[in-house]
Order: structure tokens, then C-alpha cells, then sequence
């Protein structure tokens, strides 16, 4: 499913679920980092 999302010009970021709830802000950042790359 990665390779295929790749392929079409996605990036694919995976966190895990309890990263999510216990530290949101954290993985919040990480994702914007990823947007304004």
C-alpha cells in the first residue's frame, strides 16, 4: 500500500495510535515539518 501511494506522489508518514494520545502536539509537529518540506 506505501509503494502504491508513493508511485502516485504521496508521502506516506505512520505513527503509531497511542503516539497520537499521548503526545498529539509532538506528531502535530512532525507533520508540519512534513508539509513545509
Amino acid at each position: 500500500r506505501t509503494r502504491a501511494l508513493q508511485a502516485r506522489g504521496f508521502r506516506v508518514l505512520r505513527v503509531w495510535n497511542n503516539e497520537v494520545m499521548a503526545n498529539l502536539e509532538g506528531v502535530l509537529a512532525v507533520i508540519l515539518r512534513a508539509l513545509e518540506a
